[in-house]
C-alpha cells in the first residue's frame, strides 16, 4: 500500500491500517453468539 496520505494524519493512520490488516488475517471466531456478546457488552459498559 502506498503512503500517499496527508501528513496531517501522521502515525495514527499507519497504526489504523496495520490494525485492519491484523484483523483481516486473524480469521473468524467460531461459535460466536452475537446476542450473548451484546448482553455482555451492555452489562460491562452500560
Amino acid at each position: 500500500m502506498g503512503k500517499n496520505t496527508s501528513t496531517s494524519l501522521g502515525n495514527h493512520f499507519e497504526k489504523f491500517i496495520k490494525a485492519l490488516e491484523i484483523g483481516e488475517q486473524s480469521g473468524f471466531v467460531e461459535n460466536f453468539d452475537p446476542k450473548q456478546n451484546l448482553k455482555e457488552l451492555h452489562r460491562e459498559y452500560l
